[in-house]
């Protein structure tokens, strides 16, 4: 059996809140219910997996902040599973630096945060900070290849 609360339209009235987003703050790990006979019965409640839109297509997205100082992260979005890495070329198309991601699921990598967009230092190969200037990054996800420019200050 399973227990499903859900707000009444009319508390949402006063909130810019969508019911699923209302609902995507609320968690309930268990209900305490008294049967019949005055007995207490915990029901532990299973939170179903949050489903994520999977992008139609692969896509590579700009980088930020883009002119960089301290480092940049490099978003994308995956329609299917893929082996992911990230390749940076300098401006006279020489290797800078190779970021293997590995096996990701579909899904959108797009937030500054572990696991998700890829984060470079901007440090080459061998960890040396690079110079100032402009730079190319190339995501390779299975069949999928893109690049774009960056500006490294």
């Amino acid at each position: 059996a399973h227990l499903i609360i859900k707000p009444k339209a009319s508390s949402l009235s006063r909130s810019s809140l969508s019911e699923d987003d209302l609902m995507s703050l609320v968690s309930i790990d268990s209900v305490l219910l008294k049967n019949a006979q005055g007995e207490t019965i915990n029901i532990d409640i299973e939170q179903p997996e949050q489903k994520q839109k999977i992008p139609s297509k692969t896509e590579l997205l700009q980088s930020f902040p883009n002119p960089a100082k301290d480092g940049l992260w490099i978003p994308f979005k995956l329609a299917k599973d893929a082996n992911v890495s990230l390749t940076i070329y300098n401006i006279l198309g020489q290797r800078v630096r190779t970021i293997a991601i590995g096996q990701r699921k579909p899904g959108s990598y797009t937030q500054t945060k572990q696991g998700s967009a890829i984060f470079w230092d901007q440090k080459n190969n061998k960890g040396q900070k690079v110079s100032s200037g402009l730079y190319f990054y190339e995501l390779k996800a299975g069949d999928f290849r893109k690049t774009k420019s960056l500006v490294v200050q």
